[in-house]
């Protein structure tokens, strides 16, 4: 017999208690750091039970990753606006494209610095056998939704004779890959110098990158 749909109602309350889950483990996590945070302490911040979480998460590893999904929704929210400016034809200069795709790259930063080192980490390989299937596949769904918005832009601007024509998948790689190493440098830097050079050195980047493209 099959089973009966979830109701809204209760749709909304799993909804609301994994906020508040995720809420509670960005709190422990950025506190006692990855190694030091566990699965009771995260438990009682959230003021549920160590088994509400299991229903929830695999283990530690996955919930520390789910935490870089925000990140990726904001992201895609910022494409999704940058497509239909493309679309319209608002963006009619090679400068223009990349000067707005930096802004969409370092709010996307300022939205979730934290964010944004978890996807640092998990790119790095970190916590990925560990990780749920559910997880991996939610992470995978948003990241290629993100991608390949991203590659249909480019297609559009190489259409539309903005850009020259490259390789749109090889090019999409290189413009993320810029922003995660940068971030993870300049963070670096800024520990020992107090100073921010972030959006400065991104700049710079994509106009380097601008020469080619």
């Amino acid at each position: 017999m099959p089973s009966k749909p979830k109701s809204p109602r209760r749709a909304m309350q799993k909804s609301v208690r994994l906020s508040e889950i995720q809420k509670a483990a960005r709190e422990v996590f950025f506190t006692k750091g990855f190694a030091g945070a566990t699965m009771e302490q995260i438990a009682k911040q959230a003021r549920v039970s160590k088994g509400t979480l299991y229903l929830y998460f695999t283990n530690k590893d996955d919930l520390y990753v789910s935490l870089m999904l925000p990140v990726l929704d904001e992201l895609g929210r910022y494409l999704h606006e940058f497509a239909q400016q493309v679309e319209r034809k608002t963006i009619i200069s090679r400068d223009q494209f990349l000067s707005r795709l930096c802004e969409i790259y370092y709010a996307t930063y300022q939205f979730d610095p934290d964010g944004m080192r978890i996807i640092q980490t998990f790119q790095l390989g970190n916590h990925f056998a560990a990780m749920s299937k559910a997880t991996l596949e939610t992470i995978n769904q948003r990241a290629s939704a993100n991608y390949r918005i991203t590659r249909n832009v480019l297609l559009q601007l190489m259409r539309d004779g903005i850009l020259k024509q490259r390789d749109p998948i090889k090019l999409t790689d290189i413009l993320w890959a810029t922003l995660i190493g940068i971030i993870q440098l300049e963070e670096s830097k800024a520990r020992t110098t107090q100073k921010d050079h972030l959006k400065v050195t991104l700049l710079c980047a994509f106009e380097i990158i601008g020469e080619g493209i």
